[in-house]
């Protein structure tokens, strides 16, 4: 049983790596699994299977809490149960708050965001609402009192999620607790060996898990980022890495009294992959966190006075020039310093912009790239023709129905040209036409030419719409209304359309629509099945859409293992040794960190000092 712990880059990888294949040869019919959080999976997954080359890691496998879950619940009496996630939960919540009252929690959409995460968050960490007023019900303050009345709000929405789930429907939050029951019962990791790699600290319902998974392994090793859990750090200093090192000693406690005089603590100090450039400045930029202040030895400002040999500056008038000169640096350094393309990673602060611009210039130097992020699909054609064709129904709004129009889509179906639709254009902005005004007889300009070809138009397009309205109405709840969306994209045949104008164009778009279909069956299948017996109006039929939508985006599988990782700051592989980072002068680089919740930064603090402490504050998720 062993605690690994050091800083970035100190070789705590490697050294479990290396203790994998040790394990390999003595005990070689032995399971080994490698558990690392959900963000994480795909670098682990590639460092093994890089290190599977050798075939001393066969029986070796990267699991994360998510897929731990697939494994035991697949085999146990949740297999057949429906798992709402984050998009699911948003429609529910906002479906449960119409009828609620509420103190001072409000109901607006940016609300029903933060309300889907809090209950996600109560739910991972084992804590109800009810808990926290217990807590502080005899406390007094000012934030107390705005916190009290906050829990009495938040608990409604609670208790109403919860009766709302039944037993059909099981929270993905509440999976680590029937993940904990099944692991009580069960031999699920008997004689494995598990390495615990990537966490800062774990839930309540994490904590439990790993509990009862280390009492039936043959050994376990926890590897923390941290400095010396028994380093002295003087009061006035900020530790950053304090709450990692309370998880240590909770880890260091919890198999000391499974294992007595069995766990052994080891420290790793020697960051061997760093430069010395860069060793002083990490060492240095740990110490101005903790301290505020930049401490160098004397032998360290001799370094840094030199010319840097592994820290280059550059600045680019025009970002093609930037890129051109990144790919040729590329080429340069893979000769010279006999690397592959792994080796090397390109972070981009405005991804979206210079993804094509990237993946262009490399392709012209031969260079292969992994491009790591992830599209929202709002701006999809097939999702963009859904949402504004209800909208168009629901409100009526030009915008929405002209920009259906301008996607060439519905130009069969209405058998009209582009000249019919610049004609409506200019037409509705003229005399501004929209909401109420497309349901009354338009009679400006009826001495024009063209006057007649318009209300023609207008006509075939209402007569369009209002069929998809009555269909929609007719039906009265949301497993109903699903089916009949699905009827009427197959009526006009929508997806051909679109594939038939990118076929053969372009690979990677032809195959991006097809998983938005992927993706938009799954989100309409989340609605039959919530508003299976409920009523559900085509506005709220919409709003779900749109929540949903929000969430969902499409996530780039790495193809190529040889190839450069193209990525954001908030996506970034482990284990590489030549990074660029492109236009980090625009905007906040790196950005703050989103870490909105129903609890103020203020309010964590005073629920810490009442022990309860399980959401992160804004520092500690920068840190992460």
């Amino acid at each position: 049983m062993e605690l690994i712990v050091g800083r970035k880059k100190t070789g705590k990888t490697t050294y479990i790596l290396n203790k994998m294949k040790q394990i390999r040869k003595d005990n070689l019919k032995s399971k080994i699994y490698m558990l690392v959080p959900e963000q994480f999976s795909n670098t682990y997954e590639r460092i093994l299977t890089e290190e599977l080359s050798d075939g001393t890691l066969v029986n070796a496998e990267v699991i994360t809490f998510s897929r731990l879950g697939q494994i035991i619940l697949n085999d146990s009496k949740y297999r057949k149960v429906n798992f709402i996630d984050n998009t699911a939960r948003k429609i529910i919540v906002k479906d449960i708050i119409k009828d609620l009252d509420f103190k001072i929690l409000k109901k607006d959409k940016e609300q029903i965001d933060i309300l889907a995460l809090a209950l996600s968050d109560f739910k991972t960490y084992g804590i109800r609402p009810e808990e926290i007023l217990e807590k502080i019900k005899n406390k007094s303050e000012d934030e107390i009192e705005t916190l009290k009345l906050k829990m009495e709000d938040f608990s409604k929405i609670y208790n109403e999620y919860d009766k709302y789930l039944s037993t059909e429907y099981i929270d993905e939050a509440d999976m680590l607790k029937l993940i904990f029951e099944e692991v009580k019962e069960k031999d699920f990791f008997n004689d494995s060996y598990i390495f615990v790699e990537g966490f800062s600290s774990f839930s309540k319902n994490q904590f439990n898990i790993l509990t009862e998974i280390s009492k039936n392994i043959k050994d376990i090793y926890f590897t923390f980022r941290s400095t010396d859990v028994y380093e002295e750090v003087a009061e006035y200093d900020l530790d950053i890495f304090k709450n990692v090192k309370t998880t240590i000693r909770k880890v260091w406690m919890m198999l000391n009294e499974l294992y007595p005089n069995k766990v052994e603590y080891i420290y790793l100090d020697n960051t061997y992959e760093f430069s010395d450039e860069l060793r002083i400045l990490e060492k240095s930029y740990i110490s101005s966190l903790n301290s505020n202040q930049l401490k160098y030895t004397e032998e360290e400002k001799q370094i840094l006075n030199k010319d840097p040999k592994d820290i280059k500056y550059l600045a680019f008038k025009i970002v093609e020039n930037e890129i051109e000169y990144i790919a040729l640096d590329i080429i340069k350094r893979i000769k010279k310093d006999n690397l592959n393309q792994k080796d090397i990673l390109l972070i981009s602060n405005s991804l979206s912009e210079d993804a094509n611009k990237i993946k262009n210039i490399f392709n012209k130097y031969g260079l292969n790239t992994n491009l790591v992020e992830e599209k929202n699909i709002l701006g999809n054609i097939y999702i963009e023709y859904i949402l504004n064709i209800l909208k168009f129904i629901c409100f009526k709004n030009t915008e929405d129905l002209l920009a259906i129009l301008k996607l060439d889509i519905l130009k069969k179906q209405l058998d009209c040209k582009d000249t019919d639709i610049a004609l409506l254009e200019r037409y509705t902005t003229k005399w501004y036409i929209s909401g109420y005004k497309w349901n009354i007889e338009w009679k400006f300009d009826q001495k024009n030419d063209d006057y007649q070809r318009v209300i023609d138009f207008k006509n075939k397009i209402l007569k369009y719409c209002n069929n998809l309205e009555k269909q929609l109405e007719v039906q009265k709840n949301g497993k109903e209304k699903v089916i009949e969306l699905y009827k009427h994209l197959e009526e006009i045949n929508i997806l051909k359309e679109v594939l038939d104008n990118i076929k053969s164009k372009d690979k990677d778009l032809e195959k991006d629509y097809y998983a938005v279909i992927n993706l938009l069956n799954d989100n309409l299948d989340k609605i039959a099945y919530i508003y299976k017996d409920r009523e559900l109006s085509i506005e709220d039929f919409l709003i779900s859409l749109e929540e949903s939508f929000k969430d969902t985006s499409l996530k780039n599988i790495p193809n190529n293992l040889n190839a450069i990782d193209v990525t954001d700051i908030f996506n970034i592989p482990q284990n590489k040794k030549i990074i660029y980072i492109m236009s980090s002068d625009e905007s906040v680089f790196p950005p703050k960190p989103n870490n909105i919740n129903i609890i103020s930064e203020e309010e964590k603090e005073i629920l810490r000092k009442n022990d309860i402490e399980f959401l992160k504050t804004e520092l500690e998720t920068f840190v992460d």
